[in-house]
């Protein structure tokens, strides 16, 4: 069986906007069903492929992803998409409201609101200067 890849990756891709590392969804022909023995990079930027089919890789974009063209590599052989991946910014978080309204140094405050990053340790507080609120 001759084995090769495709002459095309279709683009622009599938991209699921709502996550903090979107995927995205390749499709071409003669992908390697193996996750490990194919490489998609984003202008340069390797993604991590969670899925893999002979015709459908689906990756996750690299923080590091910038504009440009995705390029498949597969057993040494590479193609580049013939349409730009646009990488665009994630919305920022928005607050609806906290719990509780007031409290001392040290009291635990519930924020509600929406775009906070699942993972804890991407977001961030700071303190309140002294002067608010007098």
């Amino acid at each position: 069986m001759k084995y090769g890849l495709g002459n095309r990756v279709d683009c622009p891709c599938e991209r699921n906007r709502r996550q903090r590392a979107p995927t995205v969804t390749n499709t071409g022909t003669n992908f390697d069903t193996t996750v490990a023995n194919d490489i998609v990079a984003f202008n340069g930027a390797s993604g991590v492929i969670t899925s893999a089919t002979e015709t459908r890789l689906v990756v996750v974009v690299p923080s590091a992803a910038t504009t440009g063209p995705i390029q498949v590599t597969v057993a040494g052989r590479s193609v580049q998409s013939s349409s730009v991946f646009t990488v665009t910014e994630p919305p920022p978080p928005t607050i609806t409201s906290f719990t509780p309204g007031s409290g001392i140094y040290g009291a635990t405050v519930t924020i509600y609101g929406s775009n906070f990053n699942a993972a804890l340790s991407n977001n961030s507080s700071r303190d309140f200067p002294s002067s608010l609120g007098k």
